[in-house]
């Protein structure tokens, strides 16, 4: 046991988290076909908090913070209310594309709990910077985006999903993970070669399709960066020349600015002819009329019954009151609020020199812009944020570097 645990091995969850992206990108667009074998790797990526628990126990060092008990009562409450919404809600109903309003709430449940102890997990990794590592990541993720991209520049969802065998696919099946190995990679970065790192995960996320993902990263890095201390606010227009650099690479193998996909992508029309936001618009004012009938203990099947399809959500973190009810999402907002408090202490103990840290600060960033604006309480950076930052006591001593 203590031999897992040893510090050479303390970084198996964070590049655990990176290969099981990778994979899962790859099962789309290398193996095109279900890969059932990952869920054995996201499972066990997950029981490295259990493990890493019982390990403390044992040497005496295990140490019950506030943040393992906000966990653990969001946790509960999770398992409570979908055990209420069993008993009192009816459980034979289906939306438009066939998919049980009880299934998939279950599934969100079950998806949150990984990802809730994933982030924990990495929350005790000690990683390195690495002048080579975000290269190889970066590669490896551009090989196999350029593989489903079929010699395009965008990854081809529509072919992947005959290839895949479903109805329909969109970049929502690979966009997170896509976020992770770039923000990994940059983490992983040093000072002198993060710029070319940032213009490679622009382009990533542009490939993959993901255009929420693509603003929403740009700017989590740019507060990131501000953030910084050690570093003047001035040093930030390297990201922005890369940006703008990005057009031009572009523009050079052949992107296509009249084609459609690509103005929606850029937002070249403006978002006012947005159809994506004018839909997002409708969803929101309609879903906040039915909210008080969502308050005790949620109710999705409303969504279905006002629009036929679950993914009629309200996109923002406001979806966790539709599905579980207004305590679950005053616990969710409360568990971000403690987890930005947690950031803010320990930038006061190690400042910017933790690899495993940033990468903690740069996923909550994300996290927290992403949830106001665009992504719904099944967003599993969410749920990996509020792990990381619970389970990570900001008080307890902290090497700065790996010994």
């Amino acid at each position: 046991m203590s031999q897992l645990f040893e510090s050479r091995n303390y970084s198996l969850g964070f590049y655990g988290i990176v290969l099981y992206s990778l994979l899962r990108i790859a099962e789309l667009t290398y193996f095109q076909s279900p890969t059932p074998e990952l869920f054995y790797l996201f499972v066990f990526l997950a029981m490295l908090t259990p493990l890493y628990i019982l390990k403390e126990v044992m040497d005496g060092t295990f140490k019950l913070t506030y943040g393992k008990v906000l966990m653990v009562v969001l946790m509960l409450s999770l398992v409570s209310v979908v055990t209420l919404q069993f008993f009192f809600l009816k459980q034979n109903i289906y939306d438009q594309d066939g998919r049980s309003v009880f299934e998939y709430t279950k599934g969100l449940i079950y998806t949150a709990y990984v990802w809730l102890l994933i982030g924990a997990a990495i929350s005790n990794s000690r990683v390195r910077a690495s002048l080579w590592m975000p290269f190889l990541l970066l590669g490896s993720c551009f090989w196999l985006l350029k593989m489903g991209a079929f010699g395009g520049i965008f990854v081809d969802y529509n072919i992947l999903s005959v290839l895949y065998g479903t109805e329909r696919m969109s970049h929502l099946a690979i966009e997170d993970y896509v976020v992770f190995i770039c923000m990994a990679a940059y983490i992983l970065s040093p000072r002198v070669i993060k710029p070319v790192v940032f213009l490679g995960f622009l382009l990533l996320v542009l490939m993959c399709g993901g255009r929420s993902a693509l603003f929403m990263s740009v700017l989590s890095i740019f507060i990131f960066e501000y953030k910084n201390k050690e570093y003047k606010l001035y040093k930030n227009y390297i990201y922005i020349v890369a940006f703008f650099s990005i057009v031009v690479v572009l523009s050079g193998i052949g992107l296509d600015y009249s084609d459609d996909s690509v103005r929606k992508m850029l937002l070249l029309d403006g978002l006012d002819s947005d159809l994506s936001k004018q839909e997002r618009d409708v969803l929101l004012s309609s879903g906040f009329l039915s909210l008080q009938h969502q308050a005790l203990i949620g109710d999705p099947n409303i969504i279905v019954s006002m629009f036929g399809t679950l993914g009629a959500y309200i996109h923002n973190i406001v979806s966790a009151w539709q599905f579980f009810g207004i305590f679950i999402f005053a616990l969710l907002i409360w568990c971000l609020i403690y987890s930005i408090k947690n950031v803010i202490l320990i930038s006061d103990v190690c400042g910017s020199k933790n690899v495993v840290v940033n990468f903690g600060v740069l996923t909550l960033i994300y996290t927290v812009i992403s949830v106001v604006f665009t992504k719904f309480v099944g967003f599993s950076f969410l749920w990996f944020s509020i792990g990381f930052w619970c389970f990570y006591d900001a008080r307890r001593p902290f090497s700065a570097k790996l010994r």
